[in-house]
């Protein structure tokens, strides 16, 4: 399908994509500032790349995957091995992972905007890319690291092959391959791949003109194509997960689809809570209810239809905040409008493969995001909701007016109400200096789940970092449980944030005991038998303390 409308001229496709390109690197650099301290999944993604240039670099890493002896099984090795050609364990390795990550989301919208040319046409094209230069998930995931932008890269490659009617052999085998460098870089690729089968199978089973075994084996002979497109791009995960896990496609968060929802995700990391969750499949479904089957489908069903809403928002200066829910609604209400444009589409290959695809990742996500939501997660999604939306905005000059007032207004909001954080936290870069003062190779510091304070990634690699909760069911856990759980992992030093909650409720170590003091300061007193204060944030309030751990007391 191409515009409806009439084209643009070569000279004004080429201002607005450079427009949009400068508007993202605008408003993607400027959240990149407000975001000095990396925490979470950035710091795992930091440290991980570091190790893979310490032991050999890209080579060491390759090896290691076809080997089997690469460990790494929740994040997928592509990005991590474009990161490491940056990393380093120097404090200024972030704002360099931040200046890849902004690269890799311009590149992500020249990409979108290249299908979008390829499959509709340019005025199709011209609105992708503007309406992803405000995207508040691209703008925000593309200022840390993370791994979602190169995954655009990838998914809009694969689009570009595969949303089309009648796809060639040639374009089958294509899009398969850029859906296994989509899965190298994230587990979600594969759903391009599985969308692209059932397409092809849907197709082949309506085609009434062959006969039935000339359809099924023109269909066999098409998936094969995707399929080892897929292997080929993907191979080097497939063989380390087949050899070292005995599964292509496996993951470690694989266990979470197979427990019961968590008020607190967080939680994994409370004494035990891996041997509680973990039971598979069969005994999740053996203990399953009608009940809580249709509390987990409910909540999963809310929590993805918040999370695709934010894949499609606009920019906005605080997550959640009344601004960011208003663009948070309507693009809930502009993706059930994409899907019912595209139901409209004439019968054929492209519309089939996009509804499969939309229904693919819609319902997996309905039951994934019941334990473990985010709206990265269904970018790939949001962006092939796009391309229909792109192509009746470029057909509908009234809508063409409303939208581009919307980004002018969520724009200006999201870059004079954003928040000035451009600096650590206070006592962050002390307590960070007080770790490294003390802690030698071979020992242990640990930090609350809840904590963004995670400082291991700029630090000598043969320090740990232990992360555990201090709560479980919503309840802090006794002191003396959390004692003896730091003392099993093997930790000296424990790190208490008085910035750690969850909800406004503590989450630092010991908070029953340490509870804040009027002026928000962590208590120097009275603490849990075995433990003294090694080091104190000398700031007001005290926010930061660092507390040793003695041998245990005899009984």
């Amino acid at each position: 399908m191409s515009d409806p409308a009439p084209t643009v001229s070569r000279r004004t496709e080429a201002l607005a994509l450079t427009g949009a390109v400068a508007l993202f690197v605008l408003l993607a650099s400027l959240r990149a500032r407000n975001h000095p301290v990396p925490f979470y999944d950035d710091v795992a993604y930091l440290d991980l790349s570091a190790r893979i240039r310490e032991s050999g670099g890209l080579s060491a890493l390759i090896d290691g995957l076809f080997r089997g002896s690469w460990p790494e099984d929740n994040r997928n090795p592509l990005y991590l091995a474009l990161l490491s050609v940056f990393a380093g364990r120097d404090p200024a390795f972030h704002v360099r992972a931040q200046v890849l990550g902004v690269a890799l989301g311009a590149a992500a919208l020249v990409a979108s905007w290249w299908c979008a040319r390829r499959l509709f046409g340019a005025r199709t094209a011209i609105a992708i890319a503007v309406l992803l230069a405000a995207s508040e998930t691209l703008v925000a995931w593309s200022s840390r690291e993370a791994c979602e932008p190169l995954l655009l890269v990838f998914a809009a490659l694969a689009f570009e092959r595969l949303l089309r009617d009648g796809p060639s052999v040639r374009a089958l085998f294509l899009g398969g391959l850029f859906a296994g460098f989509a899965q190298l870089t994230k587990g979600t690729g594969i759903f391009i791949a599985v969308a692209a089968c059932a397409a092809i199978c849907c197709e082949g089973l309506r085609d009434r003109a062959q006969p039935a075994s000339a359809r099924f084996v023109s269909a066999a002979s098409r998936v094969a194509c995707v399929l080892a497109g897929l292997v080929l791009g993907g191979l080097p995960l497939f063989v380390r997960n087949v050899r070292r896990f005995h599964s292509p496609l496996h993951n470690i968060n694989d266990r979470f689809l197979w427990i019961d929802p968590l008020d607190d995700f967080s939680e994994i990391f409370a004494p035990g809570a891996l041997a509680r969750l973990d039971r598979g499949p069969l005994a999740y479904l053996h203990a399953l209810t009608p009940g809580k089957a249709a509390l987990r489908l409910g909540r999963g069903l809310g929590e993805t239809l918040v999370h695709l809403g934010d894949s499609l928002s606009l920019v906005s200066p605080h997550p959640f905040g009344p601004v960011h829910i208003g663009w948070l609604a309507l693009g809930i209400l502009a993706a059930a409008l994409s899907v019912r444009l595209v139901v409209k589409w004439p019968p054929g290959f492209q519309r089939t493969f996009f509804l499969a695809h939309a229904a693919l990742m819609f319902a997996f996500f309905v039951f994934y995001n019941a334990v473990s939501g985010s709206s990265r997660y269904l970018m790939p999604l949001a962006l092939a909701l796009l391309f229909p939306l792109g192509r009746e905005l470029a057909s509908r000059r009234e809508w063409q007016k409303r939208v581009a007032f919307a980004i002018t207004l969520a724009v200006l909001v999201a870059t004079v109400g954003a928040p000035d954080e451009h600096l650590a936290p206070p006592g962050f870069l002390a307590t960070f200096d007080a770790i490294r003062a003390r802690v030698g190779p071979g020992e242990a510091f640990a930090v609350d789940s809840r904590s963004r304070f995670q400082p291991y990634w700029a630090m000598d690699p043969r320090v740990r970092m232990e992360i555990v909760s201090t709560s479980w069911a919503g309840k802090l856990l006794p002191s003396s449980e959390q004692l003896a759980e730091l003392r099993a992992r093997g930790v000296r030093f424990v790190v208490l944030d008085g910035t750690s909650r969850k909800d406004e409720e503590a989450r630092w170590f010991f908070a029953n005991e340490l509870p804040l003091l009027a002026d928000g300061s962590l208590p120097l007193a009275p603490l849990p038998a075995g433990l003294h204060i090694a080091w104190a944030d000398p700031g007001t309030p005290r926010r930061f303390l660092l507390l040793e751990l003695g041998e245990p007391t005899a009984q």
